[in-house]
């Protein structure tokens, strides 16, 4: 329970892993501490930058397949921004 205390100064984020994590061996602790770490260096700003060319942004969700990062990439680089009428 002292554990739990002292990530407590690490926020929800802490608390969460320290719960879910708890009674599994170190290697899937590893595992899924990288793939959340996946998810916030792919997702988060394909989720940012997809709308911006016009695209909905839970279309990000598939750069967890890894196949499809690539696919993403190429039309992103070949799609031109969406102008904000407002900007005009």
């Amino acid at each position: 329970m002292d554990k739990l205390f002292g990530l407590v100064g690490l926020g929800i984020w802490g608390v969460f892993v320290y719960v879910y994590t708890d009674g599994m061996s170190s290697q899937q602790q590893f595992y899924f501490l990288l793939s959340n770490l996946l998810l916030l260096v792919l997702v988060v700003p394909f989720w940012k930058m997809l709308p911006r060319y016009g695209y909905p942004a839970p279309l990000a969700l598939i750069t967890l397949i890894p196949v499809t990062v690539p696919i993403l990439i190429w039309i992103v680089a070949f799609s031109s921004p969406v102008q904000n009428k407002e900007a005009n």
